[in-house]
């Protein structure tokens, strides 16, 4: 208690917490109370859904609900949370903040509720110097005390310390960026300043190194990090532990569907070369093509010998490496000296090159093409990028020159409004193939310095006028400057077979190598598995519960790896879930019918090692609840499952995201309402006597007799509907606020069930501007409605908004809403037609 009041004083908030709702009432039970604001956040949830493309004035209709639910249940603390995305989504920033309050008072161990709080107290305040004060007191003594989250403290030592950089104020900067990456290595973004902040102002590769490393501690599946160490690594020629983190990056890319991207592969390939030479390339592309050529010459085989076409069929001559691979093929080949394998890739490559290069100049002269300057440029573009690999490629080998001397004019234009300086470089290597070499040289002398290509070609030029240290030097500044480049690996083969000796990259080599090989084994198993790091399950509360009981998900999910790991949307360990429904009422399913509902677990910053965050999760708040609570004349049967970091998978179904996990429930058994098999007599007469509490249950057992189509006995009589409604709305003015809602929010309006059109004329007569705004928002159809008018002209700011709103909702062409709301329909599948079945009399 003494901490949370510290807390509190802290924080300093000049405000009065003012959050609308039906006051709570002694005479009511708790879990009517909570079964009457469930009612009322799933009439919430329902309608926000029916919008298309929900805006402000939607989340801020929903809040006022979620408000009205508030009242009954204040200590809610995931209505709450709920009610602070409606307000967020609403654009009401002061609103969630007041929320936020009520929220941290209700759960202090909510660091993102508590971190928010405080960054928004301290951004309250008129100058710089002022929020730095409030800094202070935060990362003083007391607030140490207070924030007992080094996570929080962190990321509060980070916003002081940005206020810090914006003052000029350097020193006290780096101290307070210090602080943050010290208190929690997961805070990424601290991370990621050092390194920018230390990267901008030294020149120490072995640091800089640690620091991208400390980095990629910060989020360990972040693939662009493993790149990050990759790079650095490999500029400084540890190129063993480059690949390493490389193929650490690649396995993430493929967690999330990315299984061939030419770039990446080109860099890994060149990895490979770096650490085994270009002998094991080109051995490794050689059996590529011949085990993927043996499988088509097979497939082709079969299908003649069983007499089924092969149009459309790649032949064994048909299959070829991509064109970014058929390149590194040609120049390890070439390094080697393996002059076979040199003019086969040399075939191949103009194999694959010439079809495309006749599409792509077809392209241009389509009228699409012609009328769009965009789409002209990337046809261009990508017609250069491919001549130029085949034209290169003949060049540097020195084969087929004379093909080049024939091709060249027609290219000539492509060239030269894709790059001038590429059409320069092939111009001096076409005048270097035609003997000329010193001219070549001088030619290639101010290109060296401006194309990698142009400082190999240099090198060539000097390599064949027999000066050979200088061509070394040529290879060698190629290599170093463009070390994951098929012209840097390339040239560094040439260095060494001319110099006799390793090229050394840096003089950090070995001391990166160390620095990177200390990095735990672990690390890489992290990206193999999200069960390495993470574990995700769920339990039912109870697997059988009476009809209208709220069903419980009991979600845990643990940090499993060595280090603190953090949580959210965009984090290690995602927070958001798809909570994806299946039901089956009676023996029938419905999942047609459903809805997934989206959870997020985020109420810690982090998860330090061994740490669990555990949550009690309504499953189906939204529409599947409330069909299988109008369907409980019936058993209904239901299972969830929770997708981690959901996406849109094959055939729009929705799968675990990158590095995510999911994980699926029991079954639960929701036991038959026997009410709803009563007469409607029985049920009529409990209407009129039943003290509250029992009413209360007795309308849930009505809407359903009222709504299901299916229900056991039938559906009732127009005119028994028209009594259930005419009995509800002569006991309404005597009823208590709290059943009020309760009949506002359970019994069905006229379009749900026709004939109850007058108890929705008795409650939009409300007076009371609670009621009247629950009343407005699910009875009110029509734009004209004088209640709406009204409810706009009210001193309740609340109501006479949500009257707005409702208005300008019902103005639009096609509006929806809760209160347009039809009946589900059956559950049950139509019976088949025969052609031959007839209509008995």
């Amino acid at each position: 208690m003494k901490r949370a009041v510290v807390l509190f004083s802290l924080c300093c908030l000049a405000m009065v917490v003012c959050v609308r709702g039906v006051a709570a009432q002694t005479e009511t039970n708790p879990d009517t109370d909570r079964l009457v604001a469930r009612e009322l956040i799933r009439i919430a949830l329902i309608d926000l859904r029916q919008q298309a493309e929900p805006g402000a004035s939607d989340y801020e209709l929903a809040s006022a609900m979620l408000g009205v639910a508030r009242g009954l249940t204040p200590n809610d603390a995931e209505l709450i949370r709920r009610q602070i995305e409606s307000e967020r989504a609403a654009g009401n920033e002061r609103a969630v903040m007041l929320l936020t309050l009520d929220l941290v008072r209700l759960d202090p161990g909510d660091s993102v509720a508590q971190l928010r709080l405080l960054s928004w107290n301290a951004s309250q305040k008129q100058t710089v110097g002022d929020r730095l004060a409030v800094y202070d007191l935060y990362l003083g003594p007391k607030g140490e005390e207070a924030i007992k989250d080094p996570a929080v403290r962190s990321r509060l030592a980070l916003d002081a310390a940005l206020l810090h950089r914006e003052e000029g104020n350097e020193a006290e900067f780096i101290r307070l960026l210090s602080l943050a990456t010290s208190l929690d290595s997961s805070n990424k973004e601290a991370a990621s300043l050092a390194l920018a902040f230390y990267q901008e102002r030294r020149d120490d590769p072995v640091a800089i190194l640690e620091l991208a490393i400390n980095l990629l501690m910060s989020d360990p599946i972040d693939p662009n990090l493993h790149f990050g160490v990759a790079a650095e690594l490999a500029k400084n020629g540890a190129f063993d532990q480059a690949q390493r983190f490389h193929d650490n990056a690649r396995r993430l890319i493929a967690s999330d569907g990315v299984t061939y991207d030419e770039g990446i592969e080109t860099e890994s390939i060149i990895l490979r070369w770096h650490t085994s030479g270009p002998g094991p390339v080109v051995s490794e592309f050689e059996r590529q093509l011949l085990v993927q050529r043996e499988a088509a010459r097979l497939r082709v085989e079969q299908l003649l010998k069983t007499g089924q076409t092969t149009e459309g069929v790649k032949g064994p001559d048909e299959i070829r490496l991509p064109i970014s691979s058929e390149r590194l093929r040609v120049l390890a080949a070439l390094a080697v000296g393996d002059e076979v394998v040199v003019e086969r890739s040399l075939k191949d490559l103009a194999a694959s090159v010439i079809p495309e290069l006749e599409g792509l100049v077809a392209r241009t002269k389509t009228p699409a093409a012609q009328e769009s300057p965009e789409l002209m440029n990337q046809l261009v573009n990508r017609a250069a990028a491919i001549s130029s690999e085949l034209v290169v490629a003949r060049l540097v080998t020195g084969r087929e020159t004379q093909a080049v001397v024939d091709e060249l004019p027609k290219l000539r234009t492509l060239f030269q409004s894709a790059s001038k300086t590429q059409l320069e470089v092939i111009d001096a290597l076409l005048v270097l193939r035609q003997g000329r070499v010193e001219e070549a040289i001088e030619l290639f002398r101010p290109l060296s310095e401006v194309s990698t290509l142009g400082s190999v070609g240099f090198g060539l030029s000097l390599e064949l006028a027999g000066r050979n240290e200088e061509a070394e030097e040529a290879y060698k500044k190629t290599a170093l400057f463009s070390p994951i480049s098929p012209m840097g690996v390339f040239a560094r083969s040439k260095f060494e077979k001319l110099a006799g000796q390793s090229l050394v990259y840096s003089a950090n080599t070995k001391a990166m190598r160390r620095v990177a090989d200390d990095v735990p084994r672990w690390m890489d198993t992290l990206t193999t598995d999200p069960n390495r790091f993470m574990s995700l399950t769920a339990s039912l509360e109870a697997t059988v519960i009476d009809p209208y009981v709220e069903p419980v998900v009991m979600l845990n999910v643990r940090n499993t790896s060595p280090i603190a790991l953090a949580v959210g949307s965009d984090r290690p360990i995602n927070s958001r879930l798809m909570v994806s429904p299946s039901m089956d009422v009676e023996s029938f399913p419905v999942d047609w019918a459903l809805t997934p509902e989206v959870v997020d677990l985020q109420n810690r910053i982090r998860l330090v090692p061994g740490e669990s965050l555990s949550m009690r999760v309504w499953p189906d708040p939204g529409f599947s609840g409330w069909l299988a609570d109008l369907k409980s004349g019936h058993r209904v049967r239901n299972r969830w499952n929770l997708i981690q970091g959901f996406v849109i998978g094959r055939q729009s179904l929705y799968r675990a995201g990158p590095m995510c996990l999911s994980v699926e429930t029991p079954q639960l058994t929701r036991r038959p309402d026997p009410r709803v098999r009563a007469s409607i007599e029985d049920l009529i007469r409990e209407l009129e006597i039943y003290e509250e509490q029992r009413l209360i249950q007795t309308l849930l057992s009505v809407r359903s007799v009222l709504v299901d189509p299916d229900r056991p006995g039938g559906h009732p009589a127009a005119k028994d509907i028209a009594r259930v409604a005419s009995t509800i709305a002569g006991r309404y003015p005597t009823l208590s606020r709290t059943t009020k809602l309760a009949v506002i929010a359970i019994v069905p309006h006229a379009v749900l069930c026709p004939g109850m059109e007058q108890l929705d004329e008795r409650l939009l007569t409300e007076t009371d501007s609670t009621l009247l705004t629950a009343a407005i928002f699910t009875r009110v159809r029509n734009a004209e409605s004088p209640v709406l008018a009204r409810a706009e002209a009210s001193d309740d700011a609340q109501l006479a908004a949500a009257a707005r709103i409702l208005r300008a909702r019902l103005e639009a062409e096609g509006a929806t809403g809760f209160a347009m709301t039809k009946s589900p329909g059956s559950h049950r599948p139509k019976a088949p037609e025969h052609p031959d079945s007839v209509e008995l009399e």
